[in-house]
């Protein structure tokens, strides 16, 4: 049998959720392929198909540029050693007194599961940064995309007040553990926590009267003014 000419081709399957082969990425297109005889293409390090997919690859100038997917197939579950393990981004909120998670979102949905893994939540990043940011400037989170305007830099205390958090973006809300960047300054740092109320405002103290009541009255009572 002749064998089809060509070699050092580097290509990688991207699976599908049925683990059919949704679609080709070409690293190293090789040299020396035909387009009349092309080479057949074989998914590695993957379970038995439960049906086969059919791939052409595109030959050009000897090089294979790309690969056509006329049928995905379904079932090339990959094998331990091509697995790739999920990650997340855990938010956190307060509830109480108490920090607790309350989602993650999926910033790399990993490879090869075959049933529902234990999801482990590791120690938070070491908070920590440089740099000094610009008065007004924007400043955007690396990993939620959300923009915001600096108010105030306190480099001693490590805090920064923003306004307009969300401008250009659909994230209304910075992530502990991402860290935030002034587009002007370049200064970077890490959030350790992040809080929505305005307790700054010179002309409005309702965030601070609720805060101060809330450390007296308990508002999750009916009646949390008296007994009954």
């Amino acid at each position: 049998m002749a064998i089809p000419p060509g070699s050092g081709a580097i290509i990688q399957a991207n699976f599908d959720s049925n683990y059919g082969i949704a679609s080709f990425s070409v690293s190293n297109g090789g040299s020396g392929y035909s387009q009349s005889n092309p080479p057949k293409l074989t998914i590695a390090n993957v379970s038995e198909p439960t049906v086969a997919g059919v791939f052409v690859p595109i030959i050009v100038n000897g090089s294979i540029t790309g690969v056509r997917v006329i049928e995905s197939g379904s079932g090339y579950v990959p094998s331990e050693s091509v697995r790739k393990t999920a990650v997340g981004i855990a938010s956190i909120g307060r509830v109480g007194v108490e920090d607790t998670v309350r989602a993650i979102y999926v910033s790399n949905a990993g490879i090869g599961y075959t049933s529902i893994p234990a999801v482990t939540v590791s120690d938070p990043d070491i908070i920590s940064g440089f740099g000094t940011y610009y008065f007004n400037e924007r400043v955007r989170g690396s990993r939620s995309g959300t923009y915001a305007r600096v108010k105030s830099w306190d480099y001693d205390d490590r805090i920064l007040k923003v306004s307009n958090v969300g401008i250009g973006s659909t994230a209304l809300a910075f992530l502990p553990g991402e860290k935030i960047v002034g587009e002007e300054s370049g200064a970077t740092w890490s959030v350790q926590i992040y809080t929505q109320d305005d307790v700054y405002d010179k002309y409005t103290e309702n965030d601070e009267f609720e805060r101060l009541a809330d450390d007296i009255l308990d508002f999750s009572e009916t009646n949390p003014f008296g007994t009954f």
